[in-house]
């Protein structure tokens, strides 16, 4: 089951790890859900992805545009500590709420999260699943030749 309640702009955009978790699987969460077996990544993923130096970071602060100003700041300076980052803009499956319907969060290739319609978008997905707690890894490097193996 993937919660899909989303959260508002102010909560997943100007809070840090800790606000967004709770929005989207916490105790500020939704119980609207989606039974898929893929889905993408929440946002609060990205954040926690991070280094926990930066947990407690915003996902964007739009005071200030210098990204060298802004490594301590918000998530534009993790993201060489931030292993979900892939240089891309890419969808995450948390929603907009309330009076802001009909867009979605995103990671932005600079490493900040943002906010966007839908519709006219083109923008990345990498799609992902969750693990029951009781899988193991097997063996496996990961690599295309040599894949992951689980139990």
């Amino acid at each position: 089951l993937w919660q899909v309640g989303g959260m508002t702009y102010q909560n997943g955009h100007t809070k840090d790890a800790k606000t967004a978790y709770s929005f989207e699987l916490g105790e500020n969460s939704t119980t609207l859900t989606v039974e898929n077996l893929i889905g993408l990544m929440y946002v609060s993923d990205y954040y926690y992805a991070a280094e926990p130096e930066f947990w407690t970071l915003m996902g964007y602060d739009n005071t200030k545009q210098d990204v060298s100003i802004n490594k301590s700041i918000d998530y534009r300076g993790a993201i060489w500590n931030n292993w979900l980052w892939e240089g891309d803009t890419e969808w995450t499956i948390t929603p907009k709420t309330a009076y802001q319907t009909g867009g979605a969060f995103l990671v932005h290739l600079l490493g900040h999260v943002g906010t966007t319609d839908v519709a006219p978008v083109q923008v990345a997905v990498r799609p992902c699943f969750y693990l029951n707690s009781n899988v193991t890894y097997a063996s496996g490097t990961g690599s295309s030749s040599d894949s992951f193996r689980i139990n």
